[in-house]
């Protein structure tokens, strides 16, 4: 379905987040005067007060009164943050609903467009950040958008008509995707999101949603060394493996391409093995699109990193402090304590409990002998029960301590961190049970601590 498709169908927009109201807009432009009704399930806010002013727009808020209404429409465009599992939904289609999003809508307007998609539970960002860095600097125009910030229906008409299109994609946006991009790249793939997607085995399937309507021509880069990955039962359209030694891989220091050494990891300015992953599959893909990445080698040595991503804030009274608050998973916590492997290093773990397995974690914090853990959040007390069972099987000398607060965390961390010591805000879970989101932590950490708050690039 196309936007012009709309034109004559009753039409609810379900969220008004970013997404919602870029897609309200779009439409006021493309079809104007056309009747639109807003769903939200709770109230609107100031934000949205000219929106609400609309003269053509009824608005509907609530759980239980978006439920009587929605098989009313024929068409809904839901934002991602609504489960497409929710049980309204699933009675709607069956009564008729299409449900569609902003990113179908955007992949039929561009099916000619050369597509690179990028998804993965950890990573996306950098990996999307990085293939734009390198293209651009390699002299292609690149517009950079999707999950990373820029609502699809934002880039629906860009001037100039850019040579590619890099979108991160988040698994909500991929779930009911009915487009294949040109180039697909899947950085790593475990477990998240468990509560929108129902289970592991939804999650896992509309992961990899993103492979299933490519065309013969379609190229999927996969991580080799990804375990989760190789066990998918997909038919993966042209595959090309990152990590893996006939393609960019790590040996000897240095990214390589097969057998030939294209960079010493020494220059690579952003922090962490994971990284060097990343860049392996930025690498992937811009060979991919047809592109020499030695071209664009000398991009990766400028390359900064993005906000509350390991990022170092620096040093205060003998401790120095890194902020990695996008860090909602274990795997990705664990990602980040071996960084900082020959450092003292006191761990802030801990937030909205999404019921993600933390054995491997505590097991992890206490095997690598990590020299302290302060437990917060919903699932602070579950993650020091854990530890406390390793620490005993293993004779663990861990410092455990554990808070109520992020205050108190980190308070905790510096009286128990020793001089020289990385006090390091990685808490492997997401942030909702006490912030909006990972930044808003982020920034919380930084001020708390005696920094700046990182600035967006």
């Amino acid at each position: 379905m196309r936007i012009q498709d709309l034109f004559d169908k009753k039409i609810a927009i379900w969220g008004l987040g970013a997404e919602g109201a870029s897609t309200f807009k779009t439409l006021r432009k493309k079809l104007p005067g056309i009747t639109l009704t807003l769903l939200n399930d709770t109230p609107f806010n100031d934000e949205n007060t000219a929106i609400l002013h609309d003269p053509f727009t009824t608005v509907i808020t609530g759980k239980e009164n978006i439920r009587e209404v929605l098989a009313d429409f024929d068409v809904v465009i839901k934002s991602p943050g609504i489960s497409l599992y929710r049980p309204e939904i699933k009675e709607a289609m069956a009564k008729g609903v299409f449900f569609t999003s902003a990113t179908r809508l955007w992949f039929n307007e561009h099916k000619k467009d050369k597509t690179i998609c990028i998804t993965g539970t950890k990573g996306k960002s950098t990996t999307s950040t990085l293939i734009t860095h390198l293209l651009r600097k390699a002299g292609y125009c690149v517009t950079l958008g999707g999950n990373i910030g820029t609502p699809m229906l934002d880039m629906l008409t860009v001037e100039p008509n850019p040579d590619f299109w890099v979108i991160e994609m988040s698994s909500y946006q991929i779930s009911d995707l009915d487009s294949g991009p040109a180039i697909a790249v899947l950085v790593n793939l475990y477990p998240e999101h468990l509560d929108w997607h129902q289970g592991e085995e939804n999650y896992f399937r509309d992961k990899l949603n993103l492979f299933a309507n490519q065309d013969e021509q379609g190229i999927a880069i996969l991580n080799k060394l990804d375990k989760n990955t190789a066990l998918a039962n997909v038919n993966w359209r042209n595959p090309v493996y990152f990590n893996d030694e006939n393609g960019f891989h790590l040996a000897d220091g240095y990214i390589c391409e097969g057998q030939k050494k294209l960079l010493p990891t020494e220059l690579v300015t952003i922090p962490g093995k994971h990284n060097l992953f990343n860049i392996c599959a930025a690498l992937t893909a811009v060979r991919a699109a047809g592109v020499d990445p030695e071209r664009c080698l000398e991009a990766i040595t400028s390359f900064k990193g993005l906000p509350h991503r390991l990022y170092p804030l620096g040093e205060k009274n003998g401790h120095f402090y890194v902020e990695d608050s996008i860090s909602t998973t274990p795997q990705s916590a664990i990602a980040a304590v071996e960084t900082y492997q020959d450092k003292k290093v006191t761990i802030l773990l801990g937030g909205y409990d999404r019921g993600v397995d933390i054995e491997e974690l505590a097991e992890y914090m206490v095997k690598k002998n990590v020299h302290g853990v302060v437990t917060m959040g919903t699932n602070g007390n579950k993650i020091a029960t854990a530890i406390r069972k390793y620490r005993d099987l293993y004779a663990g000398s861990i410092v455990l301590n554990e808070s109520n607060n992020l205050s108190e965390a980190i308070r905790l961390a510096v009286a128990n961190t020793p001089t020289g010591g990385v006090i390091l805000l990685s808490p492997g879970a997401p942030s909702y049970d006490h912030f909006k989101n990972y930044a808003e932590r982020g920034n919380a950490f930084a001020q708390l601590s005696g920094f700046d708050i990182v600035k967006p690039l």
